[in-house]
């Protein structure tokens, strides 16, 4: 199964935790015409964290009209150290972001060794904000564009690793002056970059309600 962009559709991806004693990187829950309809959200002993459902339904069923990315925190209200981190692609993303995303999805169903790098947090002059992303195959290839050759050169080398160890990471790249002047772009920024590998999303089919 390959998921249609054209559906009514918002995907859900942790990209990190923060008090908790182990990773949820990677892990998605889809919803379709307005019901969660794939994959799962836990912890691998599976305990129960009915404030995470509730916050996150709550989160995408409300006012995401003019909503094309978002990054938000959930946090346990009964343990306010403990904090979600998701990204929220709502579907209406640029035609190109689209596009790679497809492709992501289509990597995955095709067992085509790939990593999927997202841009979840920008902070100064950079060319792209958060949403954008590229898609890294194991040969080389890519589908997408961060704009900037080091940027790009360097996320594809932690694709690679990625790739190889099956674990998605949040990976920093720091655009300094005298490195993007090379490029002859005037950016001075910072750029967060989630990126995980394409199978995260068959993981998240193996838990689904179609």
């Amino acid at each position: 199964m390959v998921l249609d962009l054209q559906q009514e559709i918002v995907i859900v991806t942790v990209i990190g935790v923060e008090s908790f004693p182990c990773s949820m990187r990677g892990q998605k829950k889809i919803m379709i015409d307005g019901k969660w309809q794939i994959g799962s959200l836990q912890l691998p002993w599976k305990l129960p964290m009915t404030w995470l459902e509730e916050q996150l339904t709550e989160l995408v069923t409300g006012d995401l009209s003019n909503v094309t990315f978002k990054v938000a925190d959930l946090i346990n209200p009964d343990e306010p150290d403990q904090i979600v981190k998701v990204m929220i692609d709502c579907g209406k993303c640029p035609v190109v972001e689209r596009d790679t995303l497809q492709k992501a999805l289509i990597a995955a169903h095709d067992e085509t060794p790939a990593a999927l790098a997202t841009i979840v947090k920008s902070m100064g002059s950079t060319l792209h904000k958060a949403g954008a992303r590229m898609l890294i195959y194991r040969d080389g290839q890519t589908h997408g564009t961060f704009g900037s050759f080091s940027v790009e050169s360097e996320i594809r080398l932690e694709a690679l690793k990625v790739i190889d160890e099956e674990r998605s990471c949040n990976h920093i790249v720091s655009l300094s002056a005298d490195n993007v002047a090379l490029e002859g772009m005037a950016c001075d920024g910072m750029l967060e970059i989630f990126v995980e590998p394409v199978n995260t999303f068959m993981q998240a089919l193996k838990h689904s309600d179609k």
